[in-house]
Order: structure tokens, then C-alpha cells, then sequence
């Protein structure tokens, strides 16, 4: 039986502090659930926790180094419990949703306490509240052979290398655009996350190279 296909969103600078093991959940449940975080969480405890996390943040496998949050002058602690959500990966049957709120930010990078990690079935219910047709048109898209999930490798095998590049600050993402296809591509840390039919804003920007 073939393994079930994940789809993991962009998902650039936001960084856990914290392990929340998965829950399986419906999503009639979803809303009595999300009621009770306040409770469950916000607590000194809880703080406390995240601050030590906070002091002795280190991210080794992609080169950031330690935050030095009295010398940093991009650090900015976020006062605000605002609750977010974000879609943290998909399946044709499941959805992996992520609740948090934001801690503090530093540039570019954003440290979030999780509060939970719930898992919920794919459903009308479910797709409509979570917009999950915007996620399955744009990760779900395929081209000649390459999908989310295929290394820059595998483009630029499949598509050669005559495509322009949008340079940013964070050298994790690329985004990519083959004029001959009229195709853009985006990848996180050189795996593609999406494939886009047109031409995207950023051609027009000044922090476009091409790539022969």
C-alpha cells in the first residue's frame, strides 16, 4: 500500500519553542478545543519555560546563531497572546494544524510558543474553514514530472537552467522563474514547496539575476 503524500507549506522563519506531541481530533471538536488553551497554558509556568527556551535558542542546522536577546538590536518580544493558526502540512485525507502564538521576532525570524498540534480530517467542514483549496491548488500542482517534494536537482534536469531568480535576504528560500514554460517554482532549502502557472510580481523588482 502506497505511503500516504504529506505537503508541507513555506513555512521561512518561524521556529518552535516548544514540543506539543499530535492529537487527532474532529473537527465538531475544534472550536471547544481551541476555548480551552487559555486555560491549559498561559500560565507563569509556562512563561518561565518559554524564556529559558528563548535565552538558549540555538538553530545548528541551518546556521543561526544563538540569540543574544540583550545585544540584538532586531529582537523585538511580542507582548501580545494573540492566538494564530497556521496549516502546518496536509494529505489528501488529513490536515496538521498548528496553534501558537508569536513570542518575539528577530529580522526575518519569528519564535513561536505551540500550543497545540492537532490533526483533523479532511472534510467539507474542514477544507472550508481552513481555505484548504487555496493549499491543494497551489502545493498539488505538477509539471513535467516535477512536484512538491523534487530537489533543485530534479528542475533543473527536468527544465535546464535558463531561469531568472529572485534574490532575497533569507538563503533558504528561491524562487525561480522559466520564462520558456511561464512557470515559477519555490523552494525551501532546495526542495520545491509549489509550482505556479505566470509570471510573479517579483520579475519586475531590481533583485532579479538570471540563471544560464
Amino acid at each position: 500500500m502506497a505511503q500516504e503524500k504529506w505537503y508541507k507549506p513555506v513555512n521561512i522563519g518561524c521556529y518552535s519553542l516548544n514540543f506539543v506531541p499530535e492529537k487527532e481530533i474532529g473537527t465538531d471538536e475544534l472550536y471547544n478545543y481551541l476555548s480551552e488553551i487559555p486555560g491549559n497554558f498561559y500560565s507563569e509556568q509556562f512563561e518561565r519555560e518559554l524564556n529559558q527556551a528563548m535565552s538558549e535558542w540555538k538553530n545548528d542546522s541551518i546556521g543561526l546563531p544563538p540569540i543574544d536577546l540583550e545585544n540584538d538590536p532586531y529582537y523585538n518580544s511580542n507582548p501580545d497572546r494573540k492566538l494564530e493558526y497556521m496549516v502546518a502540512g496536509f494529505s489528501d485525507n488529513k490536515v496538521n494544524l498548528h496553534i501558537y502564538f508569536e513570542f518575539g521576532s528577530s529580522r526575518w525570524h519569528h519564535y513561536l510558543a505551540l500550543l497545540a498540534n492537532l490533526i483533523l480530517p479532511r472534510s467539507e467542514k474542514t477544507d472550508s474553514l481552513l481555505n484548504m483549496k487555496y493549499y491543494d491548488e497551489l502545493y498539488k500542482t505538477t509539471f513535467m514530472g516535477l512536484s512538491h517534494g523534487s530537489s533543485l536537482k530534479d528542475v533543473k534536469n527536468s527544465l535546464g537552467t535558463g531561469y531568472s531568480e529572485y534574490i532575497g535576504q533569507n538563503l533558504q528560500l528561491q524562487n525561480i522563474y522559466f520564462k520558456k514554460y511561464n512557470i515559477e517554482i519555490c523552494l525551501q532549502d532546495r526542495i520545491v514547496k509549489y509550482i505556479k502557472k505566470g509570471k510573479p510580481g517579483w520579475m519586475d523588482s531590481d533583485n532579479v539575476i538570471k540563471r544560464y
